[in-house]
């Protein structure tokens, strides 16, 4: 059974990179309720690169793409799974239903899930997504960053 903490705080993460994201997210945001993409650069936290996964929100139907997997995501998931549709990979029914959450609340979340379809020594992971908005309103990215165990 998967956990899911909706409109996450700085102190309900206990893993660093998670804090680092988060802490950065906020800070790009300041007084809007999300940042945008252009507000985000990746050289500010090279570190935690390979665990990201950057997703296109699409409407209508709403559907979700991978605009990038860190090599970590790769490694672990056995799968390339940039420029897919979430949708089309397997068991993503429950990260398409937090990916809806995020659209509709426009809130940061964090999950800790078992891993399904991989075949490492990994057994969890612990999840944090973000959203971006270009127009203020709309999610139309979201940044997620996986912590594998």
């Amino acid at each position: 059974m998967a956990d899911f903490i909706p409109n996450v705080t700085l102190e309900d993460l206990e893993i660093l990179k998670h804090r680092k994201l988060f802490t950065y997210w906020q800070e790009i945001k300041g007084d809007r309720e999300m940042p945008s993409r252009a507000d985000f650069s990746p050289l500010k936290l090279p570190e935690i690169l390979p665990s990201i996964i950057l997703a296109d929100v699409h409407r209508d139907p709403l559907r979700f793409k991978i605009r990038l997997a860190g090599t970590q995501v790769v490694s672990v998931s056995g799968l390339e799974p940039t420029g897919g549709w979430v949708d089309d990979f397997p068991h993503t029914e429950k990260i398409i239903d937090r990916y809806s959450w995020i659209v509709k609340h426009k809130k940061p979340y964090l999950t800790e899930d078992k891993l399904r379809w991989v075949l490492k020594n990994f057994k969890k992971y612990s999840g944090l997504a973000l959203p971006f908005s270009t127009d203020g309103e709309n999610v139309d990215i979201i940044i997620s960053c996986n912590h594998y165990y």
